[in-house]
């Protein structure tokens, strides 16, 4: 898959109008379905995708929550084994999700708590580290013959010692049952179809030693390697002159 448009790699949802910062800095009011690429109001920089549970907007509307899956298509991706890469805004206090797979077995992923993030299987939790609220905190999880684990700034966690056989469901910033969302912004997903060792998991998870070794991964994984943020600027600008 080379080149994938947001809307080819994630179907979005939202049952209502909802609120974000534009371009230009200002605050403007999103259509219903509409996914809202948010900017800093001060220096006008993107900041990602804005990812909400249900509220109220500035103008006293009710605002719905936001829904992402991401569109698989075995064109390039592998449900038995994979890794996903994550870069999102730190979120403040409460339970945000952050990514989760389902599987026949358990439903697994990224979730931070009051400052702490986790990877979880299941009920079972694992705290990885802490992170700065408003910060890019990247954070990966892997799954296939080796079961699943996770990492965060270079620590892994072995979540389940089981095969995976596959992967039905991934989503962005929410859980499919209990509707918890990000609440802040993703920045960018990664993928690779290809199972990785604890050792590649740490490295992966470590922000200076994963950006060393993209030129490696996209040469070696091809299409089987899907940078969103490589496409986050250009869906921006169609945005913007839409």
């Amino acid at each position: 898959m080379s080149d994938p448009t947001f809307s080819e790699l994630v179907a979005f949802t939202r049952a209502s109008v909802a609120w974000r910062t534009n371009a230009n800095g200002q605050s403007e009011q999103v259509a219903v379905d509409v996914p809202r690429f948010d900017y800093d109001a001060s220096t006008k920089a993107p900041r990602g995708l804005l990812l909400e549970s249900a509220g109220t907007n500035p103008d006293g509307s009710a605002r719905a929550a936001d829904n992402a899956a991401v569109i698989l298509t075995p064109d390039w991706f592998n449900p038995a084994q994979g890794v996903w890469l994550v870069d999102f805004e730190h979120p403040g206090a409460g339970t945000h999700t952050v990514l989760e797979l389902t599987s026949p077995a358990a439903q697994f992923g990224i979730r931070v708590v009051d400052g702490t993030a986790y990877a979880y299987y299941g009920d079972s939790t694992f705290p990885l580290d802490t992170a700065i609220a408003r910060q890019i905190t990247q954070m990966v999880i892997a799954y296939g013959q080796d079961g699943v684990r996770a990492g965060r700034n270079g620590v892994v966690a072995q979540l389940s010692q089981a095969r995976v056989q596959r992967v039905t469901e991934v989503r962005l910033g929410e859980t499919a049952g209990t509707g918890i969302q990000l609440d802040s912004r993703m920045v960018s997903f990664r993928y690779i179809g290809q199972g990785a060792s604890a050792a590649e998991v740490a490295a992966y998870a470590t922000s200076d030693e994963w950006a060393d070794i993209v030129d490696y991964v996209t040469q070696t994984y091809g299409d089987g390697f899907v940078p969103l943020c490589d496409q986050l600027n250009e869906t921006i600008n169609t945005t913007e002159s839409e």
